[in-house]
């Protein structure tokens, strides 16, 4: 499990050390910050490692990263190189070194965005990933991006494809089967959707129907662009977040009223409490976690301290 990033030089001006929340209690932060304080980045390079997508380490110019993950440090070092018979701004070449550990025995990889593309067995990028892939073998993490979800419902077509996963959950009839859809019902009831209910059954999942006098059954695609991101955002981790894994959410606030804002965290912690999901959640509204200060860390209060 995450246990803190602490980041040197991100943009060459924002140093950060950001402890996360790892009780069973309440597995969740909140980052928060002005524009241009490097949220989203923060997200990119936690998803980055686990995910073993290198591209962003050459993306955003910083000094070092330090992932604690549960009693492990791997440090993440970047440097630039250039010919010094050429000139330094058309010559340089970003470096990364990365370690696993603190000691001089500490296993360690040099690789630049050349190296991406060598895919030989001995290459120093597949001996990183092989190491990655025995560290992380239990430890999964995903990025929920809110923007890419929406896109790939455009025709509501991910709802649809949802109904029918809520339809599977109920035929298996497990205790947890049933959890899994009692939390989503709870869930999608406490945010009120407008003039509308929600109806679930195992012979169609799930629908809505309008609180009309012939009760109306409604498409997916009659929902509002807010109804449908947070029906997307709310399934995607009940149904396929893996159990226990790291869940990254960037703005979630996107499309939703201050008062379903308001219902954000409670919902959240439904989730947690049930999927045992560690969330690190970037946003721009401090109304997703109310007056629980305690669970956020606001990037430029780290920054003007």
């Amino acid at each position: 499990m995450l246990q803190s990033l602490e980041i040197k030089g991100l943009f060459g001006n924002f140093n950060y050390n950001l402890q996360f929340s790892v009780s069973q209690d309440d597995r969740i932060r909140f980052i928060t910050a002005p524009n241009g304080y490097g949220k989203t980045s923060i997200l990119r390079f936690i998803n980055g490692l686990y995910n073993r997508e290198f591209d962003v380490f050459f993306s955003f110019p910083f000094e070092a990263l330090h992932f604690h993950i549960d009693d492990v440090l791997i440090r993440i070092e970047q440097s630039h190189s250039c010919d010094a018979h050429e000139n330094v701004d058309d010559d340089e070449e970003t470096v990364l070194n990365i370690y696993f550990g603190e000691t001089a025995q500490a296993a360690s990889y040099k690789i630049t965005h050349d190296d991406l593309d060598d895919h030989s067995e001995d290459s120093s990028v597949n001996r990183l990933i092989r190491q990655l892939d025995l560290f992380f073998a239990s430890e999964k993490c995903i990025f929920v991006d809110d923007r890419r979800l929406l896109r790939e419902n455009t025709d509501a077509s991910e709802l649809v494809r949802f109904t029918e996963v809520v339809k599977n959950k109920l035929r298996e009839n497990t205790d947890e089967s049933k959890k899994m859809v009692d939390a989503f019902s709870r869930i999608v009831n406490r945010w009120v959707f407008s003039n509308k209910k929600l109806e679930i059954d195992s012979s169609f999942g799930f629908r809505f129907v309008a609180n009309d006098k012939n009760q109306t059954k409604l498409s997916m695609t009659s929902l509002s662009s807010g109804e449908q991101h947070i029906l997307l955002q709310t399934l995607y981790l009940l149904f396929e977040a893996p159990t226990g894994t790291l869940v990254l959410i960037d703005e979630p606030e996107m499309s939703l009223h201050l008062s379903w804002q308001g219902d954000y965290l409670n919902n959240l912690r439904d989730i947690v409490s049930l999927r045992q999901v560690q969330c690190i959640v970037s946003t721009h509204s401090p109304f997703i976690f109310g007056s629980e200060y305690s669970l956020s860390v606001d990037l430029f209060e780290c920054c003007n301290q």
